[in-house]
């Protein structure tokens, strides 16, 4: 019973495609996280958290990765998006250390939506040598945040980050 049991979950999952059209996540991870969500509100001019993930520890000589899509922004609609960990802003970054966002700006008069996606990264021992006892050897909590450019927005968005070993 027990192994008919099994082969029908795993081939439900194989038809079924798996966690296909829903929010998902493989957070917290050791070294690793992707999540996604395909109905995110996102306010007018008010920084919202869209997704967020945690690895489980920062370790030092390692470089954090973060990318991001954000799509299903309509004609006539705009919305800007950057991520965070622990409050630290990745690179790459303004003059004064401000993250700075991708912008998702999408025309009037097309047929269509727009979407954009981005590439972040931190060199985690610079972050924690700047912010001492935030990073290293603490769970890395990795937040996507966006705001409506125009109007209120309804997006669908992925996140992933990863660490890397610095060369």
């Amino acid at each position: 019973m027990r192994a008919m049991v099994l082969r029908a979950t795993v081939l439900s999952v194989f038809v079924a495609g798996g966690a296909a059209h829903a929010d998902t996540t493989t957070s917290p991870g050791k070294e690793n996280f992707h999540t996604s969500t395909i109905a995110a509100a996102v306010p007018f001019q008010t920084d919202t958290v869209v997704l967020s993930g945690v690895i489980e520890r920062g370790k030092a000589k390692r470089i954090l990765i973060v990318e991001a899509f954000v799509g299903s922004i309509a004609p006539g609609e705009s919305g800007l998006f950057r991520p965070s960990v622990n409050g630290v802003a990745l690179e790459p970054t303004d003059d004064v250390g401000n993250g700075v966002s991708m912008s998702v700006v999408c025309p009037g008069g097309q047929p269509i939506g727009c979407s954009g996606s981005a590439h972040w990264w931190l060199d985690l021992d610079a972050a924690e040598a700047a912010h001492p006892g935030t990073i290293i050897n603490q769970p890395l909590n990795i937040e996507l945040i966006g705001r409506g450019g125009s109007s209120p927005i309804g997006i669908f968005a992925s996140l992933s980050a990863r660490l890397e070993k610095k060369k």
